[in-house]
C-alpha cells in the first residue's frame, strides 16, 4: 500500500525544494529537505521519491524500489517531526537493494537532516 496523501507532495512543491532545501547524501538515496515557515507549518511530514529511468529501464524494479522506500518512511513516519518537505531521489547503487538495506540509509539520511526525533 502506498503512502496516504497527506504525505505525498504535490507538484507544485517540487520546484520550491529543488531550489531552497537542504541537500543530503547517502550511499543509495540523496534527498533534499525543506521546513516550512512556522505560519504555514504542516502537522504531517511529506516526500516525493524520484526514480530515473537510469536507474532502471524497467518500470517493474524502480516501482519495487519506490514501494521499499515507502515501507521504510511508513516505519520512520511515527519519529518524523511535523512540517518538513523532502524529495528522495533514488541512486543507481540502490538497484537490487533489500528493504533491511534502504531502512537503515533513510534512517541515517533523516538523521543527517535533523528530522527524526532524538536525531543527534
Amino acid at each position: 500500500m502506498g503512502l496516504a496523501r497527506v504525505h505525498r507532495l504535490r507538484r507544485q512543491d517540487f520546484d520550491s525544494i529543488y531550489r531552497q532545501g537542504k541537500r543530503i547524501s547517502g550511499t543509495y538515496l540523496r534527498a533534499i529537505v525543506l521546513f516550512g515557515a512556522p505560519e504555514t507549518l504542516n502537522p504531517f511530514p511529506k516526500i516525493g521519491i524520484v526514480i530515473s529511468k537510469k536507474v532502471s529501464k524497467r518500470a517493474v524494479q524502480r516501482n519495487r524500489l519506490r514501494r521499499q522506500i515507502q515501507a521504510a518512511f511508513q516505519a520512520l513516519l511515527p519519529r518524523l517531526r511535523p512540517g518538513w518537505q523532502g524529495i528522495l531521489i533514488v541512486q543507481n547503487s540502490a538497484l537490487g537493494c533489500t528493504y533491511g538495506q534502504i531502512l537503515p540509509e533513510l534512517e541515517k539520511i533523516l538523521n543527517k537532516a535533523e528530522v527524526l526525533d532524538g536525531h543527534s
